[in-house]
């Protein structure tokens, strides 16, 4: 039944609170107006803290509460400040923070002034928190030209004497952060000469907005712009040197003047002209159908508005596996899926000006034609080729729908094949093949055959060769397909001597006996087509001594086209010629193969000399000499009148 009193007592605080409710703005790059946060109730000492964060650059004493730094990023930032006191009660407050962007004058050049001329031009500041004070901070302003501290706007009359000003504008925004810029303003005696500096302006598209402003340069003050002749209709030109509008009526060429007035009555024309072009317009109207797994390819084609022009598709989709070049608005491709593929295609030109089209392409799964391209033939031989289907209904039937095929060449039906002798040169000649089959669907296929002329030798005869001494000529061939095969079919060439199949070189060296050899090339095309011509080489014992046979020159003509050609005897292979001493007349010259051509230019007779050089680097030279007489003229100029009987 023992027991023991204790007296105690507790105290009840109010709970703690944060009072300070809103804190101040501050500016990027400029320490932050130190600011406390202040509590009241719980049980001191208070601790501080940040829910969130604050803005980059500031920090905020946890024993003080103090609100610190320079910030480095500009925004609104929100955050909650948190006040803990000594046994563990909190508090929370929700704050908005504001950080401008530094301030900047971001005026960099002021232009010129002119004495006497009114000047006005207006500073530009960014950043900061508005309003702005202005102030020249250091250096003047030119002479009769003031600040105005809430506008920014340098203004007055520029007196005398010109020259350079330099000078420091400062920015001071309504937070007091600050903004400085080195400027200079340059006064001239007097402006100079006013000038249209627009040379020419671009085209223009019916019904398409158009705006173009003038340009001047020189003169005092500003610019007031007038026009003599006629805009384009729907275009007309401000006072402020805009020309703007909407085209309106036909395509064509408008000529005009404008005239540009300076603030002292200065004024200053120029010529120009502006090409109004019609309106783009998408002019394919239509598709033709795809078949799955066949290579598909349509130009679209426009016409109007301003090369180049940009395609695209603006709604809808093409067909799977298809495409749309959009600088040369080809659709290409292998269609994967049938069906109908609904899409508009947009045509944007080089102006902006636009046009539309709903257009489709039905894909079928029935025949398509394989074919996309058939070999070139040869005339006077026989051609062969088989136009190749596939899907579809068999039997097929084939057809002709638009052109027709080279002449001596016909379409089989049933079969698809092409065939005959095609009797004349030329083309591609184009053609478009109909595949029908048996369920009368169709599927047309364009196609083109280029028949050319039949391969031929043009070589007509071989130099003769000399036994023991190297031997090279090249036979030559025209017409036909490249790359040709070269063969001797019939007799055989010279001991020692040899055929090159793909250049038609003859090369080697003559061996003994010495004899004419008789022997037939055939020339063989990438076509099989042939040519054949009977040549023979005359290998002889030892080269006969090697002699210039020309002897002489006939005469030439002043302002005359001339031309002869040199001739050799004896030596061995082909000869090489050159001048050696004197010279020919002026506008002749000597090729290496021994032609003289060219018109002279000078009358007079010139002698000179020249060399021959065969294949073994024997030589011979002979002196020679040409003529050039004046021309022909009559020297009449006039006939002493007659008498009627």
């Amino acid at each position: 039944g023992a027991f023991f009193d204790q007296p105690l007592s507790i105290t009840i605080v109010v709970e703690p609170s944060i009072t300070t409710t809103s804190i101040p703005d501050g500016t990027t790059g400029f320490p932050y107006p130190p600011t406390t946060l202040t509590g009241t109730g719980g049980t001191a000492p208070y601790t501080w803290s940040v829910i969130g964060s604050l803005p980059p650059g500031l920090t905020l004493n946890s024993s003080t509460g103090l609100i610190s730094g320079t910030p480095t990023q500009a925004g609104n930032f929100a955050f909650s400040g948190h006040l803990a006191d000594a046994l563990g009660a909190s508090a929370a407050r929700a704050y908005s923070l504001n950080l401008a962007a530094t301030p900047t004058v971001a005026t960099a050049v002021l232009p010129d002034g002119t004495v006497g001329n009114a000047y006005s031009q207006t500073l530009q500041g960014s950043g900061g928190t508005p309003p702005y004070t202005w102030t020249v901070s250091s250096g003047s302003l030119p002479s009769g030209l003031s600040l105005n501290g809430s506008t920014g706007v340098i203004s007055g009359m520029p007196l005398a004497p010109p020259g350079l000003s330099n000078f420091t504008v400062t920015l001071t925004d309504s937070r007091n952060a600050t903004a400085s810029r080195a400027l200079s303003l340059n006064i001239t005696a007097s402006g100079s000469p006013l000038t249209v500096t627009t040379a020419s302006l671009p085209n223009g598209t019916v019904g398409v907005a158009y705006s173009r402003t003038l340009t001047a340069s020189g003169g005092s003050g500003s610019y007031l712009w007038t026009t003599a002749g006629a805009l384009p209709p729907g275009l007309s030109l401000t006072p402020a040197g805009v020309i703007s509008g909407s085209p309106a009526g036909t395509a064509g060429a408008s000529n005009f003047t404008v005239t540009v007035t300076d603030s002292v009555n200065n004024t200053a024309n120029r010529a120009l002209s502006i090409t109004i072009v019609a309106a783009p317009a998408i002019v394919t109207t239509s598709l033709p159908n795809g078949a799955t797994a066949t290579a598909y390819s349509q130009t679209l084609a426009a016409s109007g508005g301003t090369a180049p022009y940009g395609w695209s598709i603006s709604s809808g989709s093409l067909p799977p596996g298809l495409s749309l070049n959009a600088a040369s608005g080809a659709i290409t491709g292998t269609p994967s899926a049938a069906g109908t593929s609904n899409f508009t295609a947009l045509l944007t030109d080089a102006l902006g000006a636009t046009a539309s089209r709903a257009l489709s392409i039905l894909v079928v799964s029935g025949p398509s034609i394989t074919t996309t391209s058939l070999p070139n033939g040869t005339r006077t031989f026989f051609y062969s080729q088989t136009v190749q289907g596939t899907g579809g209904a068999r039997p097929y039937t084939w057809s002709i729908t638009a052109g027709s095929l080279p002449a001596g060449l016909a379409l089989n039906n049933s079969t698809g094949g092409i065939s005959g002798t095609p009797t004349a040169a030329g083309g591609p000649t184009p053609f478009t093949v109909r595949l029908t089959d048996s369920a009368a669907a169709t599927f047309d296929q364009p196609l083109s055959i280029t028949i050319v002329v039949e391969p031929s030798i043009t070589t007509t005869s071989i130099p003769d060769g000399t036994v023991g001494n190297s031997y090279s000529q090249s036979l030559q061939g025209t017409g036909g397909t490249p790359p040709y095969t070269w063969a001797v079919t019939s007799g055989s060439l010279p001991s020692g001597l040899r055929l090159t199949a793909s250049t038609g070189g003859i090369s080697g060296t003559p061996a003994a006996p010495a004899a004419q050899s008789n022997f037939t090339v055939t020339l063989t095309d990438a076509l099989n087509a042939t040519a054949s011509r009977a040549l023979s080489i005359n290998v002889t014992a030892t080269a006969s001594a090697l002699t210039v046979t020309t002897a002489s020159l006939p005469a030439g003509i002043v302002g005359v086209a001339y031309s002869q050609t040199l001739t050799a005897s004896g030596g061995s292979g082909s000869y090489l010629w050159a001048v050696t001493a004197g010279g020919l007349p002026s506008g002749l010259n000597l090729s290496s193969s021994g032609v003289i051509s060219g018109s002279p230019t000078a009358a007079g007779t010139f002698d000179f000399s020249v060399q021959v050089t065969d294949s073994a680097g024997a030589r011979a030279t002979r002196s020679l000499s040409l003529t050039v007489i004046a021309p022909l003229a009559i020297q009449t100029t006039s006939l002493a009148a007659g008498t009627v009987g």
